[in-house]
């Protein structure tokens, strides 16, 4: 119980050697670009305390120390480092609760942001069916022109149903690889389902050679 609570003691001692950083975190104005410059040299120092704030359940309420902002910042900044070895601990935090949306979006985006020995932990956690949609999103970030990213989302594409979705998949096909995406929806087109999207489709690819996915 004491190592838990070891976040409420850098909180309450000045002389705690993440005292400055804990303060920070628990701010509902956090400057991640900042505090990783900040304590980048102190970072192998700093990760067992960012684990510890994800692991505290009492954390992440409204009503909580830090309105809940503490592990959304831990998060961010996980994400700002790129620490790899972070990620199993990320992604039990996308979760469908309302309440969450925000810390969920945080996730997402750090995970987004990891480099690309990221990508085989991610295509894992994408085989289950509900985190399908997820996994599309970050690996059309971090693995751009990787094949095994672009045949995943293919797969799941080949699954979609609703025009919204078959566009939003479609749309991380074509910021994967776009000369394959390309192929792959005239393709697709030529008969069968997907036949009655086929100026959709062109128009996202349209749009990508215009570089509106461009990050």
């Amino acid at each position: 119980m004491t190592e838990i609570l070891e976040w409420r003691k850098a909180i309450n001692d000045s002389s705690h050697p993440m005292s400055d950083l804990a303060w920070r975190l628990f701010q509902e104005e956090f400057n991640v670009e900042k505090t990783a410059k900040r304590y980048a040299d102190q970072r192998e120092e700093a990760l067992p305390f960012l684990y510890l704030i994800l692991d505290a359940d009492e954390l992440y309420y409204e009503q909580s120390l830090g309105s809940g902002f503490a592990p959304i910042n831990a998060v961010s900044l996980l994400g700002e480092w790129q620490v790899v070895e972070a990620i199993p601990r990320l992604l039990p935090l996308i979760t469908d609760d309302d309440d969450q949306e925000l810390l969920v979006d945080c996730v997402v985006f750090a995970l987004e942001k990891m480099p690309s020995e990221a990508i085989e932990p991610i295509l894992e956690y994408g085989q289950e069916e509900a985190h399908a949609m997820d996994a599309v999103f970050i690996l059309s970030k971090i693995g751009k022109g990787d094949e095994r990213c672009f045949d995943f989302i293919c797969s799941v594409f080949e699954h979609m149903t609703t025009e919204f979705d078959i566009i939003t998949v479609a749309e991380s096909l074509a910021s994967n690889n776009l000369e394959k995406a390309e192929s792959y929806f005239q393709e697709k087109t030529q008969k069968g389902p997907l036949r009655c999207y086929r100026k959709v489709l062109q128009k996202t690819i349209k749009q990508a050679k215009a570089g509106f996915w461009e990050s």
